[in-house]
Formats: C-alpha cells, structure tokens, sequence
C-alpha cells in the first residue's frame, strides 16, 4: 500500500509545525533552551489534538545528534530524527498501554530502563492511553517513576486523565491540551486541501471544522474520506453532510417552523424522515441544539453567524425564548440518550414537552379562535315553535316503530322537563374507558420522563389493552420494560400521576403482549352488551367491526 492519509502525510515534524497548542510548545521549547528537563511528562486531553505528535517531536529534541545538547530546533536529518520519524529507533519506544496494560510487562519495562541507550541522550518511553494501566501495573511503576536512571524519559498520553491515580498525577509535569477553534481548523485544511490538490468550498471546510469538535486528525479524516465520495468534483456542503451524517440547516428550519407552529403531526414526521435516512440521534439533537444556538446568535449580532447559513434565518417564525426553552429540552435529552434503548422517543418527548412549555399556539386553536361567532340573541316565538315541531317527528316515528316499549297512552299531558341534576352521574362514578386514559397519555408521559426519565423511556413503549373498572391493563412487547415499570416503586410513581390526571383513584397492571389479551378490549361487559342490542333494535341498526 503506497497510499499514506492525509493526517499521517501532514503530520507535524517540528515544534513549529504544531498548531492550536501555543501554550505547550512555548513551555517545552524553553524547557529545552534553559536545560530544565524533567524525566516524566503527562499530555493528557481530547482526541487528535497533538498528544502523540507532540510527544515524538520532545523525543526528536532531545536525541537530535546535530546538537551537541537537547535542542528545541531538531534538525529532521540525522538518524535519530529520521529513525523516531520512521518508527524504528531503538530509543524510543512507544507502548500501547492498552495492550500491554498488566504488570507482567511493566516488569519487563523496568528491566530495560536499567540499559543505557544505544546510540541517542536518552531511552525515551511513550505510552499512549496510559489509563488503561491496571492499578497493579501503576504500582509496580512508582518507584522507578519517582527515581528513574538520568538516561530514561517517560513521556505519558491519555484522554482520560481522572483514572489516573494520583500517585502517578504527583510524579509527573502535565500538559493540558485544548480543543482547537474552528478557525484554526479551517486554516489547516485550506494548506492541506492545496498542497494536496484537492479543490473544496470554503463551506465544506467550516462544516468539517464543525463537525471535528476541536480534533483536527478528525478534520483531516474527513477531507481525506469526503474527497473519495465527491471524486474529481469539488467538495461541498452537501458532500460532508452525506458523508458525515449530518443534518442540513434547511431541514432544521422546516422542523423548527413546524414546531413553532403548533403542527406536532408535521414535526414529528419531518423527524421520522430524518431517523429513517440513518442520522444518529446523537447528532441530530446536537445539530439541533446548534441551530437554535446559530438562531440567538442571527437575531441578536447576525455578524456572528456564517455567511453560508445566514440565509436560513431570514424570516423564521418564533421569538429568542422558543429557542431558549427548545435548547433546554434538547440539552436534556442529548443527556438521556446515553442510558436508553429508545433514543428516538426520546426526542419525540422532548418535542411534546417543548410545545407545553413555549406557549406554542396549535393550528386547531388557532381555527377555534378565528371561527365565526355564532349569533346568540333570542328568536322570535314562530322559530322556536318550528323548530321544536321538526326536532320531535324523528322521535315519534322512533317511538311508533318500537311498540315493545311504548307505554298505553293517557290524556294528553304536556312534556315535563327531566331535572338538570339527574341528567349524568358524575364523571368519578362511571368506568373508565381506553378513550379517557389515551386523551391523558401524552401529559402522562412527559410528566414522567421530566421526572424519571428512565421510566418514561420504558413506559412510552407500552400500550392501553383494557380499562376494567378503575384498573388499567398495559401491555408491553419487551418483558425486561414491563418487570421495569411493574416494581413497587415505579408502578407507584405511575398510579399516583394517573390518579392525578383523571381526577380519580387508579391502578394498573403490566403485562406481555398477546392475541387473548389483545382480544379483551373488544368484548363488552355484559351491561354494556345488553344495552348496546336495545339500541340496535330501537335504531333498526347494525353491529360493525371496529375499525383499527
């Protein structure tokens, strides 16, 4: 293979080279002139930000054998330079502390620090992802960390510092190395993307610079790999956005006008269509959270959004507090997403909550509000009278073809009006039916997932089989959520919400998905049955299939 990626061909080779890390290289390089070497060192910080590159060219200054001390210019010529370059000097040993994590091999490592190098200053030791080191291992490591020979340097990276003991933190320098700005980023790939002759839209580049979230290996990446798919076209915006898996600014802004306008159906289905594209939650809610961010940005100081995604703001509906309370809804469920098994429900939820919390006006209330109002003032006393002669032929005909249940007419009385009082029972004393819980649902489940979120996760999965009395039978297709929701607590947590919602005492009881007990929720009470079949015969109707 001859073909060599574009983050290793570019790699730095001098301290010069480095960008983003100014502050790390000022400090090494006058290590070097001063002569205040230290024998332990510790990069530590996120991913493709130089920890390694770094830590080969402090290898190259300090063997450098055209100096006749450490040097922070090391010349790139001689064998060292060219042999640490090359990955084959015998000084310079770099361990992957990954694989060689026990403390059988940093016995073996402090056998050989006890020789002398072979032809450089010093035995300079790199082990990358040091935290992968067993405790027994960084044990076994103390004592010759705290009193290595004059001839050894160890030079430590990782990028999760805090699993470091600090018995190891107390014995070494650290280097804390930082995220580079997208500005930096976008600079280095212009030179790499020239040097390479590789045309690309000053678009493309910020939306890689974007997407690498401070690591430039990771922007390099991508230019390497968004430069096969466009093939000899120049790469742009859209290129990055297939290849990456982002989400275009212009679908954001049709699901943040969907929102906005209380059109949850719309919303939802523009979020489905983006799931079923492939988009990983993750991102899409990141992407999300930085276009409401981009949206305060544009309404406040414009200037501070790129060019290129200006044009998407230009009229969007809703004001700085939607996006606000839409960042926060977001934040928490990116949050939530690392503990479930439901991620797009997830998002679904924090949608719904948002509608509740940003005082989002619905296209239904809104048709409500803008109906015509109907005339209410009283009708004169021949329009009363017309109209109670047509209300009342439909009933005499009724009454006349159903003789079981007409009673012997007597002197003609006139029509005594039932009381106002008996007309319904009151709503606690009638049984609940499937219609009644499934309106209070939605409510049940953000109250739910804004308090347990793990809870509601698994409770958004279930379905109302059958409303017996004031018991309330769910079904779930995962045994493992229905056990979850079924514990003590969690089931207390849900009977005590629902109670609260339907104005009444309720339970409820969790179980599998099945044909019979799919079947119950069809089958009446035999009260319900009875009066269903008077109704058929007085009506001279007919019993349907329900549809589903």
């Amino acid at each position: 293979m001859t073909y060599q990626a574009l983050y290793r061909v570019y790699r730095p080779q001098t301290f010069a080279d480095v960008v983003g890390q100014d502050h790390i290289v000022r400090t090494l390089e006058n290590m070097l002139r001063q002569g205040r070497l230290y024998h332990a060192f510790l990069f530590c910080g996120p991913r493709g930000t130089g920890k390694t590159t770094l830590a080969k060219i402090l290898a190259k200054a300090l063997n450098c054998m055209s100096a006749a001390r450490p040097t922070p210019t090391p010349c790139l010529t001689c064998a060292s330079c060219v042999g640490i370059k090359n990955g084959s000097d015998l000084d310079v040993l770099e361990i992957d502390g990954a694989s060689n994590r026990g403390i059988d091999e940093i016995r073996d490592l402090r056998e050989s620090v006890k020789f002398a190098p072979s032809q450089g200053r010093f035995k300079v030791y790199i082990i990358d992802e040091v935290h992968m080191l067993t405790m027994e291992a960084f044990n076994a490591l103390l004592k010759t960390l705290e009193e290595p020979p004059e001839h050894v340097v160890f030079i430590f990276a990782t990028t999760e510092v805090q699993k470091l003991p600090a018995t190891i933190l107390s014995r070494v320098q650290r280097f804390d190395f930082r995220p580079l700005s997208q500005r930096v980023i976008v600079d280095r790939l212009r030179q790499v993307a020239a040097a390479s002759n590789i045309a690309v839209e000053e678009g493309a580049l910020q939306v890689m610079a974007q997407a690498a979230n401070g690591g430039l290996r990771d922007a390099l990446a991508m230019l390497d790999q968004t430069h096969s798919y466009a093939g000899d076209e120049p790469i742009s915006v859209a290129d990055v956005q297939d290849v990456v898996g982002l989400v275009p600014y212009a679908e954001y802004a049709q699901l943040w006008s969907s929102l906005i306008g209380g059109d949850i159906r719309a919303a939802l289905g523009r979020l489905r269509e983006i799931f079923d594209g492939g988009r990983d939650a993750g991102q899409v809610v990141s992407g999300f959270i930085r276009f409401c961010r981009d949206l305060l940005l544009y309404k406040s100081a414009p200037d501070l959004v790129a060019a290129d995604d200006r044009p998407f703001f230009v009229d969007l509906p809703g004001q700085e507090s939607h996006a606000l309370v839409l960042i926060e809804e977001l934040i928490n469920a990116e949050r939530d997403l690392r503990s479930t098994s439901e991620p797009t429900i997830l998002v679904e939820l924090a949608f719904l909550r948002f509608l509740q919390r940003g005082q989002v006006t619905s296209p239904t209330k809104v048709a409500i509000e803008k109906a015509p109002i109907k005339d209410t003032s009283i009708p004169n006393k021949s329009a009363v009278l017309g109209a109670i002669e047509s209300a009342a032929t439909p009933i005499k005909r009724v009454v006349q073809q159903a003789p079981s249940v007409v009673v012997q007419a007597g002197p003609k009385e006139e029509p005594q009006p039932q009381p106002v009082d008996n007309a319904e029972e009151p709503t606690k004393d009638k049984p609940l039916t499937i219609r009644q819980v499934g309106q209070k649902w939605p409510d049940l489940l953000a109250k739910i997932m804004s308090d347990v979120p793990a809870l509601g996760a698994k409770l958004a999965s279930a379905r109302i089989a059958l409303c017996q009395g004031n018991k309330i039978v769910l079904q779930f297709e995962k045994e493992f959520s229905k056990n979850f929701v079924a514990q003590p607590d969690n089931r207390a947590i849900v009977c005590e919400e629902l109670s609260r919602l339907l104005g009444r005492q309720v339970q409820i009881e969790c179980t599998l998905f099945s044909e019979d007990t799919a079947q119950e929720e069809d089958t009446l009470p035999p009260s319900e049955t009875d009066a269903l079949k008077v109704a058929l015969s007085l009506f001279e109707g007919e019993e349907v299939d329900p549809i589903r």
